[in-house]
């Protein structure tokens, strides 16, 4: 499975999850906005790990700079379209 369908399944069970706390009137706000922060803390390792494969596929010299989020898209745009030309003139 892939981060994409793992956040899925995760949402899916927390969803449940919340749904079951509603209905049971002991369940605390704290319990929900706890249910809350580990759903957003999931998200968040979601799309980090989603970047960081982002940035593994893209030639950077060195190699192992640090890239801010903006860096990572923008170079990842510049290497689409060097690598569309690449494919439509055939030169690198």
């Amino acid at each position: 499975m892939d981060y994409y369908t793992d956040y899925h399944q995760f949402d899916m069970n927390l969803n449940s999850r919340i749904i079951e706390s509603e209905s049971d009137s002991s369940n605390s706000p704290p319990k929900q906005r706890h249910t809350v922060n580990a759903r957003e803390r999931f998200r968040t390792q979601s799309v980090n790990a989603a970047f960081n494969t982002l940035r593994s596929l893209i030639p950077t010299e060195p190699h192992d700079r640090k890239l801010s989020k903006i860096e990572i898209l923008r170079l990842a745009k510049s290497y689409i379209s060097h690598l569309d030309a690449v494919i439509i003139t055939g030169k690198c």
